[in-house]
């Protein structure tokens, strides 16, 4: 689970946080960089968690390019976790996150299709923040169709829609002002069947270790056809000069890289 400065953050699936792979961090130690693993039609939420809360903190999510949710988390408040489970439409309804399959088009004439504003992402950013009064204004969000032109898709195959309203429990916006960012997460997610074929997974079942040794053997035999001939006992001193210089030969200079 990638942390930052005591703030660490996830997805979760069915209550229970998705696995991360690769996590790499920028040189400032500012944001962390994962791969998370998705299946269509699952509802997802992203979290993170600031155990100590000596600050107050705004959380931002963005989804596929598109600014989705921001939520508060006050220095009395009694939980220190943060969930962000899609986008708002009103003071009590919101629509979850669902990871959905994109829709592959061959149109040329789509160019606006070409590049894709980041499908198959999820930022949250986490910035000290300071409360102002409650508003009444609520923006509309709402994602995109997931069409992606073939060539321009680089393994992007999912991308996130939004579920039927929920009823949630009644909350009104409030205005901040946003003081220092602390932190940034990315996720980036994609089948696992990609994730394993691009090596950022580790394959479940990898080739036995006895199987790979008799690989290389059957390799070295068809380098050298003598080569059996030399486990056969120590009596063919003029035969073992003549493999050795063959394979001189052979392979002299044949040396094969987050409103």
């Amino acid at each position: 689970m990638p942390n930052i400065g005591g703030f660490s953050c996830w997805i979760q699936v069915d209550g229970k946080h998705l696995t991360e792979y690769k996590i790499e961090y920028s040189v400032d130690g500012t944001q962390a960089t994962c791969w998370v693993p998705s299946e269509v039609g699952k509802e997802f939420q992203i979290c993170y968690c600031d155990p100590v809360r000596i600050l107050t903190t705004g959380s931002r999510v963005t989804v596929d390019g598109i600014r989705c949710s921001s939520k508060i988390l006050s220095t009395r408040h009694p939980r220190s976790t943060v969930t962000h489970i899609g986008v708002t439409t009103t003071d009590t309804t919101t629509r979850p996150f669902i990871f959905s399959s994109c829709q592959l088009l061959d149109d040329d004439t789509l160019e606006s299709l070409n590049n894709p504003p980041a499908i198959g992402e999820v930022i949250l950013v986490i910035h000290e923040v300071r409360l102002h009064s409650r508003s009444s204004k609520r923006k509309a969000v709402d994602l995109p169709p997931l069409q992606i032109h073939e060539r321009a898709k680089k393994g992007i195959v999912h991308g996130t829609q939004l579920g039927e309203e929920v009823s949630r429990r009644r909350k009104q916006p409030r205005k901040t002002t946003r003081l220092r960012e602390l932190a940034a997460f990315v996720f980036r997610y994609r089948p696992l069947a990609v994730l394993m074929a691009d090596g950022i997974v580790p394959s479940p079942n990898p080739l036995p270790r006895k199987l790979l040794s008799s690989t290389e053997d059957f390799i070295d035999l068809t380098l050298d056809d003598d080569e059996p001939r030399r486990s056969r006992g120590k009596g063919r001193s003029s035969v073992k000069m003549e493999i050795k210089e063959e394979r001189t030969t052979i392979f002299d200079g044949s040396i094969i890289d987050l409103t």
